[in-house]
């Protein structure tokens, strides 16, 4: 029969109301398994919305009641995505039309078999739904759903992006999501259950383009959104030399910026490759503020091409990157961070732009030397927006050093490497504090 999608959405809910009850195979937070729904549903939220002390399962379930869904009855998925983005396929096989909805995100990009660490940040899942267009067994279901992951583990294969734990190509993320619906039919009813639904298949066919081709466009979007994606040669981003990511961070006078001053430098400059950029994010609110600004570009001499940007950030880095220079080094995150803040932009906006730093600096071919103040070792911040300040420094910290190559921490003039293992010293400490530290 020919599926009717009753798809209903707004800016943070997508719901697909089922015209009769259908048998549903997957795993999703709410109504994972094998279960008959009414329903599949997409609620967006953030790490804002869901914080430690929130019960994720039981915030799901009242966001999908608040769609007009019953919990119980629904198949239920949690995305960062703007759910606008959404994308839907519907592709024909002889017993009628395949249908895939699919959100796509890839910050939170892994590879099968990768380390088991925490990685966090952003839209970062790729959750589908297949709607079949005939009644099917429970074995059919399953098929059709190890042969949806396949499609878009194909999809996320040929993309070209990392891991953020392995550096080797993702195969999905880290919290993928996909199920497979097909409608139950009546007792006595004249069509008989698919039994069968392998790539040999008209149906598994239909499967595996419907889902290609709806993660596909959504890989497509989330790569054109963000100016990233595969390089020359199919790689998004070469684990040495170009393109090589390194976080350096620390306490304040700790040494962190004369550090990533001289690993930034050590990069070769080969022929074609313009001069070494600094990308400055502090502003002069205040005299003194501005004399520390001016000692640090006189220590910094000719040796780096600045550039002064204290909000927009990835834009400036994508600009600077067409140039294509020999390294580009970033001093402060945490100033950045503060601007944001200092302008008004609540959680879900700052999480929105760290996400999109992170996308940035994961696929620039270029090699960039991020610095950044650890300021989660000391007392809890009295204000409210000190908390804020920590705990989004400390998100964008966990997201950044996950995706970095290289992470250094600076204290009392020492400097050690943490990544790759093991913590060594990364060179002889210094002999006296950097004078020109705007920190």
């Amino acid at each position: 029969m020919q599926f009717p999608l009753g798809l209903q959405l707004s800016d943070r809910a997508l719901a697909i109301r089922l015209p009769d009850p259908h048998d549903c195979v997957g795993w999703t937070l709410v109504g994972g398994g094998v279960r008959t729904v009414s329903a599949i549903t997409w609620s967006f939220g953030t790490s804002a919305d869901l914080t430690v002390d929130i019960d994720a399962e039981d915030w799901l379930r009242t966001r999908v009641a608040a769609m007009g869904c019953d919990p119980d009855a629904t198949a239920a998925f949690i995305t960062s995505r703007d759910l606008e983005r959404h994308v839907t396929s519907t592709v024909e096989a002889d017993i009628g039309a395949v249908t895939a909805i699919a959100t796509v995100g890839l910050s939170n990009a892994l590879r099968a078999g990768d380390p088991a660490v925490a990685v966090s940040y952003g839209p970062g899942t790729i959750n589908v739904a297949v709607i079949l267009p005939r009644p099917a067994t429970c074995s059919a279901l399953l098929e059709t759903l190890g042969l949806a992951q396949e499609a878009k583990t194909a999809v996320v294969l040929g993309s070209g992006v990392l891991s953020l734990v392995s550096r080797e190509p993702a195969t999905g993320t880290g919290t993928d999501a996909l199920v497979v619906a097909a409608p139950q039919g009546t007792p006595g009813g004249q069509e008989r259950p698919v039994q069968f639904a392998g790539k040999h298949t008209s149906l598994g066919s239909a499967v595996g383009r419907a889902v290609m081709d709806a993660v596909g466009r959504g890989v497509d979007a989330w790569n054109q959104e963000r100016g990233t994606g595969p390089q020359p040669g199919g790689a998004a981003r070469e684990v040495s030399g170009r393109g090589r990511l390194v976080l350096v961070g620390g306490g304040v006078r700790s040494g962190k910026s004369a550090f990533a001053e001289r690993r930034a430098l050590a990069f070769p400059r080969a022929e074609g490759f313009g001069p070494p950029v600094y990308v400055a994010t502090a502003q002069a609110f205040d005299d003194e503020m501005g004399d520390r600004i001016q000692k640090h570009r006189d220590q910094r001499g000719q040796a780096f091409e600045t550039i002064e940007e204290s909000v927009e950030l990835v834009q400036a880095l994508k600009a600077v990157a067409e140039r294509n220079p020999a390294v580009v080094l970033v001093d402060c995150l945490t100033l950045w961070l503060s601007n944001l803040l200092c302008r008004g932009i609540d959680d879900v906006g700052i999480e929105l732009h760290c996400m999109d730093l992170v996308d940035c600096v994961r696929v620039l071919p270029v090699p960039i030397v991020l610095v950044t103040n650890e300021v989660g070792l000391g007392l809890v911040p009295e204000t409210p927006l000190g908390r804020r300040f920590r705990d989004a420094t400390g998100r964008l910290h966990q997201a950044l050093s996950s995706a970095s190559d290289e992470v250094y921490f600076a204290a009392l003039g020492t400097v050690l490497r943490i990544k790759p293992g093991p913590v060594v010293p990364a060179e002889p400490p210094m002999s006296h504090p950097h004078p020109g530290s705007t920190e």
